[in-house]
C-alpha cells in the first residue's frame, strides 16, 4: 500500500517534536567533492530559529591550491539550521520562512513523499512549491565502519514541480550521500560561473560519536600545503581551531611576513616579523568566525599557507 504523506501533515511535525539522537551535533563535520576543491561544513553551534533550538551549520567552498594561486575564488554557501525529532530531520526554509522537512526516515519501500521545495531559481513552467520523489527502498547499509539506515530514492517529474533530488539516496546521521546537506534542484536555473561551485558527492563525516571515510585518500586532499624554501612540517600553529591569540612557530627559515587571508581571497589582516624570529603571536579577537588561510611570505612570496578556524 503506497502512503502518501502530505505537505500539510509535515508542516504540522515541525512544530513539536522530541529530540532523538541528534543530527548535525556540534562539531559535526562533512567534507564533500567540488570541482575546484572541497566543500568544507561544519556544525559550529546551538542557536534559536523562529522560537526552536537548532544547530548552525557553515558550508564553506575551500579552493583548491593551484586554482586559488591562479586567482580563482569558489563563493560558499549560506548557513544551514537545522533540528530533529525521532524519525524526521528539518531545515530552516528561507523560501517559507519557517522550518520545513528535509530528510524524512519513517518510510517504507514504495511510498511517495512530497515535501516543499527549498529557494531556487525556477523556471516559469513551475507554479507548485513542493517536489515529489518515491522511495525505492530502505536499507541497513554499512558506510566505512558503520551501519546506518539509508533511504534510496527516485525523484519524480510532476508538471508545474520543481524536480529536487539527492541524487538516489539519503542516510541517518549524515544525510546525501551525493548532493551536499540540501537537495539539488535539477530543473532550476543556476548562473554559469566558475565562481559559484556545489557539493557533490560525500568524501567524509565525523563527528564525537561517528567517523565515516568514504573515499581512501585524504579528507580533505584539496587543502594542499604549497612549500617552497621551508618545510611544512617545521612550521606549528596553536590553538586551532582559535578563539582570540593563535601562535606560530616557524623556525629554521627568513618569514617576513604573516597574512591572514579568507575563503574569497582578502587579506584580513597582516603582520610584519623580523625575520630573525621563531615564533609569533597573532591577535584574533577582532576577527570573524570562519575558515581562513595563514600565509607564511618570505623574500616577497607565499612559500606555505595553513588552514585556521576562528571559532568562539
Amino acid at each position: 500500500m503506497i502512503r502518501k504523506f502530505l505537505l500539510s501533515l509535515l508542516f504540522i511535525l515541525s512544530v513539536g517534536f522530541v529530540r532523538a539522537q541528534e543530527f548535525a551535533p556540534v562539531g559535526a563535520e562533512w567534507y564533500h567533492n567540488m570541482q575546484y576543491g572541497i566543500f568544507h561544513e561544519v556544525s559550529a553551534k546551538d542557536t534559536i530559529v523562529n522560537n526552536i533550538s537548532c544547530r548552525n551549520i557553515s558550508q564553506v567552498a575551500v579552493t583548491d591550491w593551484k586554482w586559488y594561486a591562479l586567482g580563482l575564488r569558489v563563493h560558499s554557501l549560506n548557513n544551514v539550521f537545522i533540528y530533529n525529532n525521532a524519525d524526521t530531520v528539518f531545515v530552516y526554509n528561507e523560501f517559507f520562512k519557517k522550518f520545513t522537512p528535509l530528510y524524512v526516515f519513517n518510510v517504507h519501500d514504495g511510498d511517495t513523499v512530497t515535501l516543499p521545495s527549498y529557494p531556487g531559481a525556477y523556471s516559469q513552467s513551475v507554479t507548485d512549491s513542493s517536489f515529489t520523489f518515491v522511495v525505492d527502498s530502505v536499507r541497513m547499509v554499512q558506510y566505512d565502519t558503520t551501519i546506518l539506515k539509508t533511504v534510496y530514492t527516485t525523484s519524480l517529474n510532476v508538471p508545474g514541480k520543481a524536480t529536487f533530488s539527492w541524487d538516489g539516496a539519503y542516510a541517518q546521521r549524515i544525510g546525501s550521500l551525493k548532493r551536499g546537506l540540501l537537495p539539488f534542484c535539477n530543473t532550476c536555473v543556476y548562473p554559469l560561473s566558475d565562481n559559484v561551485q556545489y557539493p557533490g558527492a560525500l568524501r567524509c563525516y565525523h563527528d564525537a560519536s561517528l567517523s565515516v571515510k568514504l573515499v581512501p585518500d585524504d579528507c580533505a586532499k584539496n587543502i594542499v600545503e604549497h612549500v617552497s624554501g621551508i618545510q611544512s612540517h617545521t612550521l606549528s600553529i596553536y590553538p586551532n581551531p582559535v578563539q582570540d591569540k593563535l601562535y606560530v612557530e616557524h623556525p629554521g627559515g627568513n618569514i617576513e611576513q604573516l597574512r591572514i587571508i579568507d575563503l574569497q581571497g582578502r587579506i584580513v589582516q597582516s603582520l610584519q616579523i623580523d625575520p630573525a624570529k621563531q615564533n609569533t603571536a597573532i591577535d584574533l579577537s577582532l576577527v570573524h568566525e570562519g575558515i581562513y588561510l595563514l600565509e607564511f611570505v618570505e623574500a616577497g612570496e607565499v612559500v606555505t599557507h595553513k588552514k585556521i578556524v576562528v571559532a568562539r
